[in-house]
């Protein structure tokens, strides 16, 4: 009644087995090698809280939680857990589940949860639930009910309240399995889960039990093998160092492998071939992409378990059908060549020991309409992006991503450098080449490690500092005060130092012209757009005559106390807490804000640190050079060094009308003029223009505080309108913009708020916001193009809003 072998269950009792029971019997079924075992149905369950009457205590404790307060969830979980372990299991339940155990004939088991919620399409419950291994039949009807206990484990509620099914009904089968005494296990995916190239299988593997594969323990074995013609086409080997085994007594025990064996190919190449075969029937028997936890006993492989792969994306629609869906995300002034170039941060990513891999993103779209750039991309694609941040997780990644981003900012410096002295005009086309394409490649590998500290990354790591946060803080305005802090830098960022080191020129009076050039050298992210050196030091000359009025000894004073403040806040906050991992996930992502403003000198700065090589490039092809800047891409400057010859006329105006780049199945297809136009109105959302006198915008909460005032648009598109705009900007104003940058410091100095359309919680608005204790509100992804300069806006950083109050052109 309450118990059903594997052999009589299939994928139709889901409801019974749960997902997890149900899929072990419809491979039985199929005839996939599974270990043998039986299912305690989630009637026994059902049958546990009536008899014990514990259904109306449970339904109590899940009414106190409020998921956005951790303590809450937490309390729920200690509760009902004590409510089940305490209780007695009904005899008839107990003494089913003991027979069944003694007729399967195993010396060890596998007791394994499964929820009737689990591992559908929609409700992704698995590795929420628990798993026992290595069960002895004097644990196993405790762990049944440890398994039906962790149904209410703090992060199960979490997940029940945050995907909005706390109303559902949700009731836990056990399964229990012959325990395979593995020489090897893993897991393995019917679809590359990275690149989601549907005709790649990667398999993961390592020697002893998969649980340590599964929960990230160890870094295994990986191989990718073609689905269609079953060839192996990559193989990564590890040093295995360590393994969990089974324990002689029950249990599971971590052990030292032997470099003999540790080094060697987890599994062999017929092997691999087998397995993937296997996935592969799976795969077909269902219809759908899965992934398989596996292991191998005496040279014969099993299949331990079987669930869909939740985290595809859909396979992008035709262009007609997912119009609507895009999204604008972000824009500014910038040249076709770093155009070209930013668009590979969302075709490239970084693995997790941060080496270079295609992103496999499943569609995004850049536009470049008279040197103006534009980004849109659907939400799908967005949180295709956001499941890299869990990478940030990993130390070892973490420590490999700053690791070679110094390097790369080092090279890039030196690079530049290098070429600063070489008489260009005396190179020949291919030696130009050379330098040009080292040029573009430094660019190309700046964008993909900026794309790391973009939200989409961090957003995950932020969630996990404020989650442990709200387990110790007194309240929800504590932990944000906490996290707020936190996600300000303890070190002098790149902003800082400039500052720093620009009053240390006017006070100590070294304000020649070589040293002006040695400084914008060392910050040229200053000076985007800008294809003047000599603007460039006339710029800093009337700077340095404006900052030698000012109290430039209390304003050096002021900025170091300040991170003096800074750094006490935040051991206060460690001391508190006590939680090593804070710490680490705090510098992690302090270090990803810290390292996007360096890597901007190495983007926005690198064609003013490469000036005479732009010109050069410019005096070759020909023509106007504002012309050149907007139309000329890295591809069609080194096809021209090829002695593939220049633009036709009408080619450059057409792609000074738009040149649109639409990336979807792999492929990067691109338009120009009228039909790069026509191909937008199609495949993108026409601009929404706010028309009423009152309108909200929302965003994320920067630095909170709370302002009424006029809005000042500010778009910093050169150095020359940048002047204009600090001169013109009122003391009191409140800043909207699309992102704020260091040059616009003395803007930010007369604003009383802050709004911007794009930015993440380490973002130099954020950071500056904190500095000179303002509101800010970011990533509103339209302010800048919904708000007027003049508007009465109303700035509500505590809640993430702005409101627009009055019309400039309504008065």
């Amino acid at each position: 009644m309450y118990i059903r072998p594997f052999a009589k269950l299939s994928s139709k009792n889901v409801s019974f087995a749960g997902g997890k029971g149900a899929s072990l019997g419809e491979m039985t079924q199929a005839g996939i090698p599974v270990p043998a075992g039986f299912v305690i149905g989630s009637e026994a369950f059902e049958k546990f809280l009536k008899d014990t009457d514990l259904h109306v205590e449970i339904s109590a404790a899940l009414d106190s939680v409020d998921h956005r307060k951790m303590h809450t969830v937490e309390q729920a979980s200690e509760v009902i857990e004590a409510l089940i372990m305490g209780a007695n299991m009904p005899k008839d339940i107990a003494t089913d589940i003991q027979q069944s155990f003694k007729k399967l004939g195993a010396k060890f088991v596998a007791v394994r949860s499964s929820a009737t919620a689990e591992d559908s399409k929609t409700a992704a419950w698995a590795g929420q639930l628990e798993s026992f291994l290595n069960t002895t039949e004097k644990s196993l009807l405790l762990n049944v009910k440890k398994c039906w206990a962790s149904l209410f484990t703090p992060r199960a509620i979490f997940y029940r309240f945050e995907k909005g099914m706390e109303k559902d009904k949700i009731s836990v089968a056990v399964v229990v399995q012959k325990m395979v005494e593995s020489d090897a296990a893993g897991i393995a995916f019917s679809v590359h889960p990275v690149t989601q190239d549907r005709n790649q299988i990667i398999i993961e593997a390592a020697l002893g039990l998969g649980e340590a594969v599964v929960s990230g323990s160890i870094t295994p074995d990986s191989y990718v093998v073609g689905k269609r013609d079953f060839v192996i086409q990559d193989k990564k080997i590890i040093n295995q160092k360590r393994g969990l085994f089974k324990g002689k007594e029950g249990g599971t025990q971590w052990r030292d492998v032997m470099f003999a064996k540790g080094s060697q190919q987890t599994l062999s190449d017929k092997e691999i071939i087998a397995l993937t075969k296997l996935v592969t029937k799976i795969e077909r028997h269902y219809g759908f992409a899965v992934d398989v936890e596996w292991a191998k006993e005496n040279g014969k492989l099993f299949i331990v378990q079987s669930r869909p792969i939740t985290t595809l994306d859909e396979v992008p629609a035709p262009m007609e059908d997912s119009g609507n869906e895009f999204k604008f995300r972000w824009g500014q002034k910038q040249s076709a060549m770093t155009y070209e170039c930013m668009n590979w941060q969302m075709y490239k990513t970084v693995d997790d020991k941060a080496r270079v891999i295609d992103s496999g993103i499943p569609t995004t779209c850049f536009l470049l309409i008279d040197g103006v750039s534009e980004h849109h991309m659907p939400d799908v694609s967005m949180a295709h992006l956001g499941k890299n941040g869990k990478k940030y997780f990993s130390k070892v990644f973490a420590e490999a991503l700053f690791k070679g981003i110094d390097k790369h900012v080092k090279n890039f410096f030196k690079f530049c450098d290098s070429i600063y002295d070489i008489d260009l005009k005396k190179l020949s086309d291919k030696e130009l080449k050379k330098i040009t394409t080292t040029y573009r490649d430094l660019i190309t590998q700046t964008f993909i490690y900026f794309g790391t500290s973009n939200p989409w990354w961090t957003d995950q790591l932020a969630d996990e500092i404020k989650r442990i946060l709200s387990s110790k803080a007194k309240n929800e305005e504590e932990m944000y005060d906490y996290f707020i802090s936190l996600s300000t830098p303890d070190e002098a960022d790149e902003t800082m130092k400039e500052r720093l080191d620009f009053m240390d020129l006017v006070l100590k009076k070294k304000i020649s012209e070589a040293n002006l050039e040695r400084y914008s050298r060392k910050y040229p992210a200053l000076f985007f757009n800008t294809y003047d050196k000599h603007e460039v030091l006339d710029f800093l000359s009337g700077k340095a005559k404006e900052e030698s009025l000012k109290d430039l000894g209390a304003e050096k004073k002021r900025i170091k106390e300040n991170l003096l403040g800074i750094q006490k806040m935040h051991r206060k906050i460690y001391a508190k807490m006590k939680s090593p991992a804070l710490k680490r996930y705090a510098r992690i992502l302090q270090k990803s804000g810290l390292d996007r403003y360096r890597l901007k000198h190495t983007w926005s700065g690198a064609e003013y640190m490469c000036l005479d090589l732009v010109h050069e490039l410019h005096r070759r092809i020909g023509g106007d050079f504002h012309d050149f800047i907007k139309t000329y891409m890295f591809t069609d400057v080194l096809n021209f060094l090829d002695g593939k010859g220049r633009f036709p006329a009408d080619e450059v105006k057409k792609r000074k009308g738009c040149l649109l780049q639409h990336f979807y199945d792999g492929t990067i297809h691109r338009y120009t003029g009228k039909e790069a136009l026509a191909y937008k109105a199609k495949l993108l959302p026409p601009k929404i223009e706010v028309v009423h006198t009152s309108a909200s915008i929302k965003g994320e909460i920067a630095n909170k505080g709370y302002k009424k005032g006029k809005a000042r648009v500010v778009l910093v598109k050169d150095l020359k309108q940048f002047v204009r705009d600090s001169e013109s900007f009122k003391k009191g104003e409140i800043l909207v913009t699309t992102m704020t940058s260091p040059i616009m410091i003395p803007i930010i100095e007369k604003a009383s708020g802050i709004i911007t359309d794009e930015g993440g919680i380490c973002s130099h608005a954020a950071v500056s916001a904190r500095e000179f204790k303002i509101p800010c509100v970011i990533g509103t992804h339209n302010a800048s193009s919904t708000i007027q300069t003049g508007d009465e806006i109303e700035l509500d950083a505590s809640r993430g809003i702005v409101n627009i109050l009055e019309r400039a052109s309504k008065r």
